[in-house]
């Protein structure tokens, strides 16, 4: 018979994926940062996760690729590896073309993929 319920976050990898789902939630103020209390108030006065609950997704989520934290350790960002993350953020630089961005990462040839530009209509 047991008497305590199983917490929701015991397992870290629970833990880390509800981070990521509070931290999507949030616009990034500069630079893509997040500050850190809004991902760890709700996580823990909201949802009731404990604080090494929050450790441990938190270093899961550093672990997998997931989010990167700052050396001073007030905000988090976004890797730029995002693996199993849903959340994209569409920056052009430079004017670079997204098509052809991924075409290249890809590696399909720059010319199966018409060339958009200013000058085609």
């Amino acid at each position: 018979m047991k008497y305590v319920a199983d917490r929701p976050f015991a397992d870290p990898e629970t833990a880390a994926r509800k981070l990521i789902e509070l931290a999507n939630a949030f616009e990034p103020v500069q630079d893509g940062r997040i500050y850190i209390e809004k991902i760890n108030a709700p996580f823990l006065y909201q949802l009731k996760g404990t604080p090494a609950e929050y450790k441990a997704g938190l270093d899961r989520a550093m672990a997998k690729g997931w989010l990167v934290l700052h050396e001073s350790g007030t905000y988090v960002r976004f890797s730029n590896r995002p693996f199993e993350v849903k959340h994209f953020q569409t920056v052009r630089h430079c004017s670079v073309d997204v098509a052809h961005g991924l075409a290249l990462l890809f590696g399909i040839g720059t010319r199966a993929l018409p060339s958009w530009d200013s000058r085609m209509r």
